[in-house]
C-alpha cells in the first residue's frame, strides 16, 4: 500500500505519446501483482497452462509491454525485488493473513456460484512465487529488455535509477517511491489511461511545500509506511505542519514521538540510504521472436497465431 500523500500532492498529467523514446523504470512485482490480480476467469480463477502453471501475469506482461514499445515507443526497464528488509516482516505477514482470509471467502463464493463476489475476493489472493518471477524474467529477456535485479527493494532501486540521465522516470502506484527519492514518478501509466497519466516531480513537490527530501521521509514515518505503523490520526496535512514547524521527528512534541515505533531511525535510513546497485545495464536488444514463441506458445500454451500476429505488427 505504501505511504498516503494524496491530500498534499503536487502533480501534473502527461500523455503516453509524450513518453516516446523515454526510458522508464518499473517495479516488476508491483505491475505483475496487478496483472495477477485482474487477469482471471469470471469466478476469479487465475489463467493457467495445461500443466497448471499460472499465466495471468505473463499475458498482461507480454501484450501490454509489447504495445507500449510498438505503439508508443516507451522503453521499459523492469526491476525485480531482492532480499526483503527485516523491517517489512510484519506487513508481509499481515498481507499473507489477508490473502488467507480472502481465499476462504473466494472458495465459499465459488461453491454457491456467486461469480462477482468470488472475483472480488480472488483479486486479494494474488501471490508471486519463484516460478512466476522466473517466467517473467525469461519472457522479458526474450523481448530484448533490460532486467535489473535489486539487492533489496525494487522500488528503491527504481527510484535511484531515475537520477541516471538516461532514465526519465519510474512507474509505480505507490507514493513510497517519493520517499525513496524518485525524481519523477508516473502513476496509472496504462494504455486505457493514455491521455491522463499522473506525473509527480519530486523537486517541484519539495519546493512547493518548502521541505527537504529527508523531511519528506520524516513525514512519511509519522503518517505510516510499509515499514512502520505511524502515529494514530496523523495524516499528510498534520505531518506536514509538524515537520515544517519543528524540522524533524526528533524535535516534534513528545506526545507524538512516544507513539512512534522505536526503530523509526532505521526506517528513515532505509528510505535515505537503501541497499542499491550502481552497475546495471540499459541495453535494449532486438526481440528474439523464436524465443518468445517457444516459451509462450510451446511451453505455456499461448495461442500461436495471436502471439505471432502481435510480434509481427
Amino acid at each position: 500500500m505504501g505511504v498516503d500523500l494524496k491530500s498534499i500532492l503536487v502533480k501534473d498529467t502527461i500523455k503516453l505519446d509524450e513518453l516516446k523514446g523515454k526510458v522508464i523504470t518499473i517495479d516488476a512485482s508491483n505491475i505483475l501483482h496487478q496483472f495477477l490480480s485482474t487477469i482471471r476467469k469470471p469466478d476469479g480463477t487465475p489463467l493457467t497452462d495445461s500443466q497448471g502453471n499460472v499465466t495471468s501475469h505473463l499475458i498482461g506482461l507480454f501484450y501490454r509491454t509489447l504495445k507500449m514499445m510498438r505503439e508508443f515507443s516507451v522503453k521499459p526497464v523492469y526491476v525485480f525485488d531482492g532480499e526483503m528488509p527485516d523491517l517489512k516482516t510484519d506487513v508481509v505477514e499481515k498481507r499473507a493473513e489477508r490473502r488467507r482470509e480472502a481465499k476462504k471467502k473466494w472458495s465459499k463464493a465459488k461453491q454457491v456460484g456467486k461469480d462477482e463476489k468470488a472475483f472480488k475476493e480472488a483479486v486479494k489472493t494474488g501471490f508471486l512465487d519463484d516460478q512466476m518471477i522466473k517466467d517473467a524474467k525469461l519472457l522479458l529477456n526474450n523481448m530484448g529488455l533490460p532486467i535489473v535485479q535489486a539487492p533489496a527493494e525494487a522500488e528503491a532501486q527504481c527510484a535511484y535509477m531515475t537520477h541516471d540521465e538516461e532514465i526519465y522516470a519510474m512507474n509505480s502506484r505507490d507514493y513510497d517511491s517519493m520517499l525513496f527519492g524518485a525524481s519523477k514518478l508516473l502513476r496509472y501509466m496504462t494504455i486505457s489511461n493514455k491521455d491522463n497519466i499522473e506525473i509527480i516531480d519530486l523537486d517541484k513537490f519539495l519546493n512547493h511545500h518548502e521541505i527537504s527530501w529527508a523531511q519528506l521521509v520524516d513525514m512519511g514515518i509519522l503518517i505510516g509506511t510499509d515499514y512502520n505503523e505511524g502515529v494514530f490520526r496523523v495524516g499528510p496535512k498534520t505531518a506536514l505542519k509538524l515537520i515544517k514547524r519543528h524540522g524533524s521527528i526528533e524535535k516534534i512534541p513528545e506526545k507524538y514521538q512516544k507513539k512512534l515505533d522505536e526503530n523509526y531511525a532505521d526506517v528513515r535510513k532505509l528510505f535515505l540510504d537503501p541497499p542499491l546497485i550502481e552497475d546495471y545495464s540499459l541495453e535494449f536488444k532486438e526481440i528474439n521472436r523464436n524465443g518468445v514463441m517457444q516459451f509462450l506458445c510451446e511451453e505455456r500454451g499461448f495461442p500461436h497465431e495471436r502471439v505471432l500476429n502481435n510480434l509481427e505488427k
